[in-house]
């Protein structure tokens, strides 16, 4: 139960600070340097739960099982992205 609660808190608390950040971006700098560097903290952020979410066969094993839906989510992300961009 607690994961639950917790997944329903983390998103709403994510959705917060999506949207203050957002905001808080400056107007002036180059939209694609920010989401390069956006990505890039994510990315680290995303290594570091692997100590909370261990791999058990290796990370090889785990993007061999991945498929088109990966690639296809990213430049979706990507195009949600550059769409925010003016809108904020």
């Amino acid at each position: 139960m607690f994961l639950f609660y917790f997944s329903i808190i983390l998103a709403i608390l994510s959705s917060a600070l999506y949207h203050f950040v957002a905001k808080s971006t400056p107007a002036d700098v180059n939209f694609t340097v920010s989401l390069l560097v956006t990505y890039a903290v994510a990315f680290v952020v995303t290594l570091f739960t692997f100590y909370f979410f261990p791999i058990e066969n290796g990370i090889s094993a785990e993007i061999k099982k991945l498929n088109w839906a990966s690639i296809g989510l990213a430049v979706a992300v990507v195009g949600i992205e550059r769409s925010e961009e003016r809108r904020v």
